[in-house]
């Protein structure tokens, strides 16, 4: 028969595990977009996105938080762009 320390270890073992896949998790939905640097070539597919959304122009570090990650995705898509 087991006593209750060696039960608390298991536990305690079994949540450090569970926490840490949880944080791995996490990093699979972290932006694609953090190698880009907003250069022209950025500024010019930027351009393209909101010409293709029928958007208005506004500065990129405007936008909400949405609209940004929103573009990240459509950039995702669209890695070629602009030629």
């Amino acid at each position: 028969m087991r006593r209750p320390g060696e039960y608390r270890a298991s536990l305690i073992l079994a949540g450090a595990l569970a926490g840490s896949a949880m944080l791995a998790g996490c990093t699979a939905g972290e932006p694609r977009h953090e190698s880009h640097y907003w250069n022209a070539r950025e500024d010019q597919a930027y351009r393209a996105y909101l010409h293709e959304q029928h958007l208005q122009y506004r500065e990129f570090r405007t936008l909400s938080h949405e609209r940004q990650e929103d573009y990240w995705n459509w950039r995702a898509r669209h890695p070629e762009n602009p030629s």
